[in-house]
C-alpha cells in the first residue's frame, strides 16, 4: 500500500528527524492520529484539519481512513531516505514518501522585546483568563512554585526546582503542568530569553513525564512549536491584534486543558519580563 501523500504538510522540523535511516515503531495511537517513536524522537502523523504539531505531518482524511485501521501499537516502522515504511499488523506494509508533503515553516523566530509588544500579549491574554478551564486545581504550593517561575533567576536553582515541580503534573498525554512550562517557555524563548529550558531541564523531563511532553518540550528548545502556537508568535511579531486574539482563539481548542494550561504558562512569561515584582495571578 503505497500513498504518494500529495495533499499532505509537514513540519520544518521533520528532515532532521528522518535526515538518517533508522528503525522505529508505532507508540501510541489515537482516533485520529497516531505517533512513531524513533529512539530519543516522535513523529506525529494527524488528520486534516487538526493543528500540524512541531514534530509532525498531517495526511488527508481519505489518506488515513485507509492507514488507521491496519495499524497496531508496536508496529515495526522504518525510515529510509524520504520514504517512511509501516508494518502494519493489519495489513500490507504501508509506505508513506515524505517528498511529496509540502514543508511548513514552524521555526519560532525571535522578536524584539518592547513595551508595546508586552502590553499587547498581556492584554490579550488576560482576556482568555476569564475563561480559563484549566486541568489543574492550583494549591497554595503549585502558586508558590508558580511565583518562583516568575520571580527568580532562570539559572537559579530555586527556579529550576519550580520548573521540576511542575513536570509531569497532571493526567492526559500533556499533563497540565508541562503545558504550563511549554507557555511559559515559549514566551520567553519569543523575546530571546530562553536560558531556563536547559538540558538538564529536559532531562529530567525526559525521564518524569510522558514522552508527548518531552518531546514538545525538547522540539521548543530546539526551535520549533505546533502551528497554533506558531500562529501566536508571528501575531506578536507583527504586532496583529486581530491575528493575536485568533491564534488564542486556536490555542484554546487543543486538548481538553491543554490549550488553557499553555495560556496560563503565557501569562506567567509575560510577568516574568515584565519584571516578575507581581503575583502570577492569584497567591
Amino acid at each position: 500500500m503505497t500513498f504518494s501523500t500529495i495533499s499532505g504538510v509537514m513540519s520544518s522540523s521533520l528532515p532532521q528527524i528522518l535526515a538518517r535511516s533508522r528503525n522505529g515503531k508505532i507508540h501510541s495511537l489515537f482516533n485520529q492520529s497516531f505517533n512513531i517513536g524513533f529512539e530519543e524522537d516522535l513523529v506525529h502523523v494527524g488528520r486534516a484539519g487538526g493543528q500540524l504539531s512541531s514534530f509532525g505531518m498531517i495526511l488527508s482524511s481519505t489518506e488515513m481512513d485507509a492507514i488507521l485501521p491496519n495499524l497496531a501499537a508496536g508496529d515495526l516502522v522504518k525510515a529510509q531516505g524520504t520514504m517512511l515504511m509501516l508494518y502494519a499488523t493489519y495489513g500490507p506494509v504501508i509506505q508513506l514518501d515524505t517528498a511529496c508533503l509540502r514543508v511548513v515553516d514552524l521555526a519560532l523566530r525571535p522578536v524584539i522585546l518592547t513595551p508595546q509588544r508586552l502590553a499587547l500579549v498581556r492584554e490579550a491574554l488576560e482576556q482568555a483568563e476569564n475563561e480559563a478551564q484549566l486541568g489543574l486545581t492550583l494549591n497554595e504550593q503549585d502558586w508558590q512554585h508558580l511565583n518562583a517561575l516568575v520571580r527568580e533567576d532562570v539559572r537559579s536553582e530555586a527556579f529550576q526546582q519550580a520548573a521540576r515541580y511542575l513536570v509531569g503534573r497532571g493526567k492526559g498525554l500533556t499533563p497540565s503542568g508541562d503545558d504550563i512550562l511549554l507557555g511559559f517557555f515559549l514566551v520567553l524563548k519569543l523575546f530571546g530569553q530562553d536560558a531556563g529550558l536547559a538540558q538538564p531541564l529536559l532531562d529530567f523531563a525526559g525521564q518524569s513525564t510522558t514522552a508527548i511532553s518531552a518531546a514538545y518540550l525538547k522540539d521548543l528548545s530546539n526551535g520549533f512549536v505546533s502551528e497554533f502556537y506558531q500562529a501566536f508568535c508571528q501575531a506578536v511579531a507583527l504586532e496583529y491584534p486581530t491575528g493575536l486574539r485568533s491564534a488564542i482563539d486556536k490555542i484554546k481548542t487543543i486538548g481538553s486543558t491543554s490549550g488553557f494550561d499553555s495560556l496560563l504558562g503565557m501569562s506567567l512569561g509575560i510577568r516574568k519580563l515584565e519584571g516578575g515584582s507581581q503575583d502570577p495571578l492569584r497567591n
